[in-house]
């Protein structure tokens, strides 16, 4: 994700800056989060059909949940994309420290 972020600011210059929050667990109020409560995920799954009916009954009123099935085309591999234009190693060397038992 920082890598993509670092991407679309420097290279595409799509943004003069982009800021990172990650909420503390427990405290998002955003509508997602509150729907996935309705989710029982003790649920065990043997395939991935069992979770698409799963998610259509968790919620029947006012309306059942609407499941989308994508296949890995819809997915994009940023990865991929952004390997050519990053560093795989540290440029400078590192220390390796070991914890010594007293």
């Amino acid at each position: 994700m920082r890598r993509y972020m670092c991407h679309l600011v420097h290279i595409k210059k799509r943004f003069k800056k982009v800021m990172l929050t990650f909420p503390m667990r427990g405290h998002s109020y955003l509508e997602c989060d509150k729907y996935t409560g309705f989710v029982n995920q003790q649920f065990r799954a043997e395939v991935p059909s069992d979770w698409v009916q799963h998610f259509k009954q968790a919620q029947r009123s006012p309306h059942p949940f609407a499941v989308i099935h994508c296949d890995s085309a819809v997915f994009r591999n940023f990865s991929h994309h952004l390997d050519p234009l990053f560093l795989a190693k540290c440029q400078w060397s590192t220390d390796h420290f070991e914890r010594s038992n007293p």
